[in-house]
């Protein structure tokens, strides 16, 4: 298409703004609208499984154990009280409930014979409950002296034999310098080394109460281990919503007017985790809203100018977490935040292309004129500049990282958006404005754009361009050592450009209040003793055990 035929596209366009302004608004203002409550069904999922790829060796590893295995990710109760007797039944309580939970849906499936009934029981979500040490304590007394020292065991092995020797009365037909005196001793001599395998035993349990509790019993904890990742979203909301409403019908003031229950653990944490996100991005968003119009409204001396600039990108943030709603569903941690930067890159095209029309205006052209020749002088380099951003955005689409793909996705249509709704809307919203101001006390209208003599536009404009043109140099120079100051940590930056604590990524919020307390305090109770996270290793054949086993050991 030549450039006459592009010119007379736009000017066509511009001018049936300013004819129909009331049709286009309503069009455009119809289409945002729809956007945002079609959006407001997006969720944010911060779970880091998101933002991995799926063809990733590493991912579908961790996906195949998820499915053999699960994920035995912890969800955490506490209940705090000055009273341990209150606090061990409100556990009691708990376990009962929550492994009542599991029980229902296991004799639920058990009734089934097809795919959809078993769905409608629920998703399997417990992998055990743990209320203390008292199964492992039982289990311990029953097998307890397969734990036993091998020289304790050889120690009572020999005195075992000689009581009964003793109490039989053989040890009396042994002469007179027998090395040992034929002494009785009670329960065959075996007292000693049962007391000895108790105390031992008691120096490791650090829960005598068999509740999983403080040593002053304030604080007692119910863990449950699910067959998820614990990285949030999923069945990870559904089981904390659940055993949730659990500790709710419980009714914990009941037994003790005092009573705190708090939920810690991985799926707690992760919970909190996304909510904090959802928040600080709406924050983040909304402060970057907050500043970039206030720095509008400061240019232009009017608030009038917040509706002309702040349309299109708002309308872009709009369509874009539109399209990601009906395109994926969701975004991640990355997507999340996505709205402060398409706002922040895309206010630029509409304050330039409202500069040139107040300047055009400032120069005599006619309100027609100054809006054709505005949209077209801004149009090319808008245009060049749109697209270079969506570029950019759009490259991330072609790696791996789900993070990456789906920010720079929804970012390329997001920027798009923004400079294609800007040239019908922006003429249209200019005629709208000035008929409006044109009916109000000039105190309540926005002021022209007034020209030097040299055809700058202010004092700010007018200084930059003459100390730039007298001092060169000096500018270039500067600017050169302070790129190349910055510049240089970036050499170490590049050598490992990755990030590898998780914790790091998280929101600073999740980790100072909420489920991060419950669980810091329930790190105390356990202290380290029975938190074991272990290491997995999982086969695909049962004949590989041995020779997984010969490595790990010689290693």
């Amino acid at each position: 298409m030549s450039r006459n035929r592009v010119k007379a596209l736009v000017d066509g366009m511009v001018d049936f703004g300013g004819r129909s302004p009331a049709t286009v608004l309503g069009v455009a203002f119809a289409i945002m609208v729809a956007c945002w409550a079609y959006a407001s069904h997006l969720q944010i999922r911060s779970d880091v499984l998101e933002l991995l790829p799926r063809d990733s060796p590493g991912f579908q590893a961790f996906e195949r154990r998820l499915e053999r295995v699960g994920g035995r990710a912890t969800l955490i109760v506490l209940a705090e009280s000055p009273d341990r007797s209150a606090n061990e039944a409100f556990i009691d309580k708990m376990r009962d409930g929550v492994e009542g939970m599991a029980k229902a849906r296991v004799d639920c499936v058990a009734t089934c014979s097809d795919n959809a009934c078993r769905d409608k029981c629920g998703p399997e979500m417990i992998a055990f409950v743990e209320a203390g040490t008292k199964d492992v304590r039982s289990f311990f007394e029953a097998r307890k002296w397969l734990y036993a020292n091998i020289e304790d065991l050889k120690e009572a092995d020999t005195t075992l034999e000689r009581q009964i020797a003793i109490q039989s009365g053989l040890v009396e037909d042994l002469s007179d310098d027998a090395p040992v005196a034929a002494t009785k001793e009670h329960a065959l001599g075996l007292d000693k080394f049962k007391d000895k395998a108790k105390s031992q035993a008691s120096s490791r349990d650090d829960f005598p109460s068999g509740y999983f509790a403080s040593k002053d019993g304030t604080q007692i904890m119910l863990r449950i281990f699910s067959t998820t990742s614990g990285m949030g979203g999923g069945k990870d909301d559904v089981l904390l919503a659940r055993v949730k409403q659990i500790a709710t019908d419980l009714k914990p003031t009941s037994f003790n007017p005092t009573m705190h229950v708090g939920f810690g653990g991985d799926i707690a944490n992760a919970a909190a985790e996304k909510e904090s996100l959802m928040s600080e991005a709406v924050v983040a968003t909304s402060i970057a809203l907050a500043l970039i119009l206030a720095g509008v409204v400061w240019f232009y001396r009017s608030a009038w100018a917040l509706l002309l600039v702040g349309f299109p990108p708002i309308f872009g943030v709009g369509c874009a977490y539109a399209f990601a709603t009906w395109r994926y569903g969701f975004v991640n941690v990355a997507g999340a935040f996505l709205g402060a930067i398409i706002i922040g890159n895309g206010v630029n095209y509409p304050i330039v292309l409202y500069s040139r029309y107040k300047e055009f205006r400032a120069r005599g052209m006619t309100p027609d004129h100054a809006r054709r020749e505005a949209v077209w002088n801004a149009f090319r380099a808008e245009l060049v500049g749109s697209t270079v951003a969506s570029i950019a955005y759009g490259s991330l689409t072609v790696t791996n990282f789900r993070g990456f793909s789906q920010f720079g996705m929804i970012g390329f249509i997001g920027m798009l958006l923004v400079w294609i709704s800007m040239i019908p809307c922006l003429p249209a919203l200019i005629v709208v404005s000035e008929k409006v101001q044109a009916k109000l006390p000039k105190w309540m209208r926005e002021s022209g754009a007034e020209l030097g003599n040299d055809g700058s536009r202010g004092p700010v404009s007018r200084f930059v361009g003459d100390i730039t043109a007298r001092y060169p140099w000096a500018f270039v120079g500067t600017a050169i050592v302070v790129t190349l100051v910055t510049a240089y940590p970036l050499i170490s930056f590049l050598k490992d450009p990755w990030e590898y604590d998780f914790n790091k990524l998280s929101s600073k919020g999740s980790q100072t209040s909420g489920p991060a307390q419950w669980s810091a305090k329930a790190e105390v109770i356990l202290q380290g003793s029975m938190n074991l996270a272990g290491s997995l290793v999982l086969v695909d054949r049962p004949e590989q055990v041995n020779e997984v086993k010969a490595k790990v050991l010689a290693n």
